[in-house]
């Protein structure tokens, strides 16, 4: 008497979603699961292999970002942008399979705004910021936009003298004096 062996085989497979995968017997799978199939050995004696199919995700992501102007945003691959855009990257997850992750990247302005004011000596100046001054100069002041982005305002400020002179006149009996102008 001779006993042929028969086998019972666990095959693991791992594929990504979208994919497919065939079995030993012709059949196509896509889904995450146990498939046991009977074959025979040459033997003429019925073996089963069994696929353990596992589908791995594969990710497709959107997502914003912002930076002001003359910074750079750094994409998920380490490359960076400094442009407003849409930005798709393609990354491998851990189990292999390719995933997209796009970026819609908003490049807010910042601003360099200047302004020229006179005031008279004694007066002050409201600067931007809420700060007064009272001496001629250029006055730079940094706010923050909606955005959050630095920007510049910078203000030349002078200051005018103020004269108070007096005037020694002398006029005839019956004529008027006028107002003197410095």
């Amino acid at each position: 008497l001779t006993v042929k062996p028969t086998y019972s085989i666990l095959n693991p497979v791992s594929i990504c979603q979208g994919q497919s995968y065939t079995l030993p017997n012709g059949q196509v799978v896509s889904a995450s699961g146990n498939y046991p199939v009977l074959l025979h050995t040459l033997a003429n004696c019925d073996s089963v292999v069994t696929t353990q199919l596992t589908v791995n995700p594969v990710y497709n992501i959107n997502r914003s970002a912002s930076v002001c102007q003359g910074d750079s945003y750094t994409l998920p691959d380490g490359t960076t942008a400094n442009i407003s855009g849409v930005y798709p990257v393609t990354l491998r997850t851990i189990s292999g399979c390719d995933s997209m992750i796009t970026t819609n990247l908003t490049v807010n302005p910042t601003y360099n705004l200047s302004q020229t004011a006179t005031r008279c000596q004694g007066e002050s100046f409201t600067l931007p910021n809420g700060n007064q001054v009272s001496a001629s100069g250029v006055y730079p002041v940094t706010l923050s936009t909606l955005d959050g982005c630095d920007s510049v305002i910078t203000t030349t400020l002078t200051f005018n003298p103020v004269y108070n002179t007096t005037v020694q006149a002398e006029i005839c009996q019956g004529e008027k004096i006028g107002r003197a102008h410095v």
